[in-house]
């Protein structure tokens, strides 16, 4: 009885949860956001472990929002080869690398320049205070 308790309660607290947090996305995901098929935060990088990424992932826990990233050298998301950048000349907008938008209906939302975080700046608020003008 009390595994079935247990199980119940963890299954009530992780769909609580959602799918808060930073994500990397596949190139079907960024072209769902671009194209107006879905909402939501995105951002894109040359690299998994940008220097700005623990303030995206610290503004994320705050909010409790999905923000969604794309490595441009790894089209088919996490776990997927790493190769050529195939973002150039995929998608129409003209979304800069390092800086978080909300997409809706398929147009982006002015950005926060994440490149910034070296500028002694408290990007991770900055951020936190953009997410909670677009959720």
């Amino acid at each position: 009885m009390k595994k079935v308790i247990v199980a119940l309660f963890l299954t009530t607290i992780l769909s609580a949860c959602g799918n808060a947090g930073v994500h990397q996305v596949d190139l079907d995901t960024v072209d769902s956001l671009v194209g107006g098929k879905e909402d939501g935060f995105l951002f894109m990088v040359y690299e998994n472990d940008e220097g700005f990424m623990p303030y995206v992932e610290d503004a994320a826990e705050k909010t409790k929002a999905e923000i969604n990233f794309y490595n441009v050298s790894q089209p088919d998301g996490e776990g997927g080869a790493v190769g050529e950048n195939v973002f150039e000349g995929k998608v129409e907008n003209d979304l800069k690398r390092g800086h978080l938008y909300y997409l809706e209906n398929g147009e982006p939302s002015e950005s926060v320049d994440l490149s910034r975080y070296g500028d002694g700046l408290d990007l991770s608020s900055e951020i936190q205070n953009f997410i909670e003008i677009h959720q």
